[in-house]
């Protein structure tokens, strides 16, 4: 006589549904995308142009998330998913914190943009490091028990790319709102807040996570010790890694209301 297996409750649904979007990329997509326009305003677009402040930033953020994504995409397949994603929420907590706190000897505006910088870096290795440990954990929990078939998709598109780029969309709302609050007299609180409070959503999914154990997937078919074929993957993925580009869409107004409005629009 076949057992037919008893049907998950609804508890048990929502468990597993929750522990997916506890795997959420919106601390990271917030992380990623804050960084805005006013420091132009407050310290002067000659002296920043002097430090080549822009450029430098950009490039050194986006560094950043390329080496998180390598060293975490290795690490979370031989130590473990948990690990990386610890790991990478951690640093977007601390460096988000030291990104606001970012100042120079004497007020120095380079001490300030070489130590702002080099925290973005740092912060971009934990927004790197969620691509390859939330995204792909996520996807293994989708396939736990209470989760159906056909909504597996469905909540994994919600957890990571819907997430991420709601982060996107708050990391341009939230300086605009900082900036009708505080006008604008007070631009160093506009910037300083907006990167400082990228803080409180990756703590509360840190502390989210706390709780949360290895995927199933991941603990059957863990690739701790499997050799991994990098020439295949390097065969079959040189055109797709040979195709990462990047783009800036920026404004031509002068109005940081006008500015931010518009960033809330593009992301």
């Amino acid at each position: 006589m076949s057992v037919v297996a008893a049907k998950p409750t609804f508890a048990e649904r929502l468990k597993s549904v929750s522990l997916i979007f506890a795997l959420t990329e919106l601390p990271e997509g917030y992380a990623n995308g804050v960084i805005g326009s006013v420091l132009t305003r407050i310290y002067g677009a000659d002296a920043l142009k002097a430090h080549d402040y822009g450029r430098t930033l950009s490039s050194l953020a986006f560094a950043g998330t390329v080496v998180g994504m390598l060293v975490f995409g290795y690490l979370s397949d031989k130590i473990g998913r948990k690990f990386g994603m610890m790991a990478a929420t951690g640093i977007v907590v601390v460096f988000s914190g030291l990104s606001a706190a970012s100042s120079g000897a004497h007020g120095s505006i380079g001490g300030m943009l070489a130590m702002l910088s080099a925290m973005r870096f740092l912060l971009g290795i934990g927004v790197g490091a969620e691509y390859p440990c939330g995204s792909v954990s996520a996807s293994e929990q989708s396939e736990e028990e209470g989760i159906s078939k056909g909504a597996q998709h469905r909540w994994f598109a919600l957890a990571t790319n819907s997430m991420i780029d709601f982060g996107f969309v708050v990391s341009a709302f939230v300086p605009l709102v900082l900036y009708w609050i505080f006008g604008n007299n007070h631009l160093r609180a506009v910037w300083r807040l907006s990167l400082g409070l990228g803080m409180i959503p990756a703590a509360a999914v840190f502390l989210w996570r706390l709780s949360m154990e290895e995927p199933a997937r991941y603990r059957k078919d863990s690739m701790k010790h499997a050799k991994i074929p990098y020439l295949l993957i390097l065969k079959r993925y040189w055109v797709s890694l040979a195709a990462i580009s990047f783009v800036c869409v920026t404004g031509k107004s002068s109005d940081l209301a006008v500015v931010f409005g518009w960033n809330v629009v593009i992301k």
